[in-house]
């Protein structure tokens, strides 16, 4: 399904990609939406941990639990965006991460934000390995929406769960369901700028409470853990 972008593609051309604007949409919507992290939607201060606020919303309807932390990087905002994008940091920043496989893309010109600018967008299925025994290890299935502010260069990496026709969890993995996961990044000074790492997720299974309450505010420390590979790769320019 791979296209050449131009000028000329304003609508989707498939039902595809009509469905992929849509679910886009939805995420950049409830991003935005949950970054403010009021308690009137559940979500309330869990801990400060390594210079990261971590915020957790426990969902009274069964969907799990969600996850957010916030904190500053001495680093500017595209050298941040570049450790997201570096294979070797992958499994620094997530943990579980397992791997990734891209199953195709959309002409980011078919998502309309306002104020922003849809670097790309793809679609990928991702492995996550078990937090923990007795959990069986997870699998996605996403669109990846990458967006520049025009106003201030902020950047955003956003996914949401897709069904993509062919793609199929590997025996043994569970697939989750995201309404929206990724981070923020918005630019404080030339060097530096605010992570906003956030998870909405219904892990879709059973899991013990006790590894929701350690693994959730573990993955809110990815922002921790960019911080301290943009300092790495920093030393190495």
């Amino acid at each position: 399904m791979e296209r050449t972008e131009t000028a000329a593609a304003a609508v989707p051309a498939t039902d595809l990609e009509a469905r992929v604007v849509s679910e886009a949409l939805e995420a950049a919507r409830l991003f935005e939406e949950m970054r403010s992290h009021p308690a009137a939607d559940g979500w309330n201060f869990y801990q400060r941990k390594e210079d990261v606020d971590i915020f957790m919303n426990v969902r009274a309807d069964g969907t799990g639990t969600w996850g957010m932390g916030v904190g500053r990087i001495d680093a500017a905002v595209d050298t941040v965006k570049t450790v997201h994008e570096v294979e070797r940091y992958k499994a620094v920043l997530d943990k579980q991460w397992e791997m990734t496989t891209p199953l195709g893309s959309v002409p980011g010109s078919l998502i309309r934000v306002p104020g922003w600018d849809i670097v790309e967008c793809t679609l990928q299925q991702n492995l996550y390995r078990s937090p923990a025994w007795p959990v069986s290890p997870r699998e996605s299935c996403t669109l990846v929406i990458n967006m520049r502010s025009r106003a201030d260069g902020a950047y955003r990496t956003l996914q949401r769960s897709i069904d993509v026709p062919g793609c199929v969890p590997p025996a043994g993995y569970t697939r989750v369901s995201l309404a929206v996961g990724g981070f923020a990044l918005t630019p404080l000074s030339p060097r530096s700028c605010e992570m906003l790492y956030l998870n909405i997720l219904d892990p879709n299974g059973s899991i013990p409470k006790v590894v929701v309450k350690r693994t959730v505010p573990e993955r809110c420390l990815s922002v921790a853990r960019a911080r301290k590979c943009a300092a790495q790769l920093a030393k190495e320019q």
